[in-house]
């Protein structure tokens, strides 16, 4: 028997009775994709996914925060940078803007580029939020290294940056 729980407060996720899917073909199961970070690059993306979570970081456990996270596939490669190797089409990565007075701004100017847009015309969050899914547009990736001053960990942050089709065709 499969159960359905709630086990963050976020997601419903199924818990499966494996026992008794003992003799399923693994061939009806559904593959997925791979969860990359792409090498810096120009590429098309697509958002899969774009939805306000809540979260706790590593050092303050019982503080619940708030981000914008988005979630692309690569639909296509068009350049890398040398000695990079080229992720495959379909993989997904994410991009999260923190729910600040400058997240939401740097939210707002990645929206307005990949929807191609100067204003939203009195769209509100959740209609910017909704209206990202599914939308395919060119960019550019770039990437940074940050160490955590207290853990001394490195972290691969990286920046979507919409590529301007009628900026980038006039600088041509």
């Amino acid at each position: 028997m499969n159960a359905t729980t709630n086990t963050n407060g976020t997601a419903d996720v199924t818990i499966l009775d494996l026992d008794a899917m003992m003799d399923i073909k693994m061939d009806d199961v559904e593959t997925l994709p791979d969860f990359v970070t792409p090498p810096p690059g120009v590429y098309v993306l697509k958002v899969k996914e774009a939805k306000i979570e809540k979260y706790s970081s590593r050092k303050e456990p019982t503080v619940k925060r708030q981000r914008i996270r988005v979630v692309y596939t690569v639909a296509a490669t068009k350049e890398v940078l040398a000695g990079s190797i080229p992720v495959a089409d379909d993989s997904m990565f994410s991009e999260t803007f923190m729910g600040t007075e400058d997240g939401i701004k740097f939210f707002k100017k990645s929206a307005m580029g990949i929807l191609s847009v100067d204003n939203f015309e009195g769209a509100s969050l959740k209609d910017v939020i909704d209206g990202l899914v599914d939308t395919e547009f060119d960019a550019r990736i770039t990437a940074r290294s940050t160490t955590d001053p207290d853990t001394k960990q490195v972290y691969e942050n990286i920046t979507v940056r919409p590529v301007n089709k009628a900026a980038a065709a006039s600088a041509s």
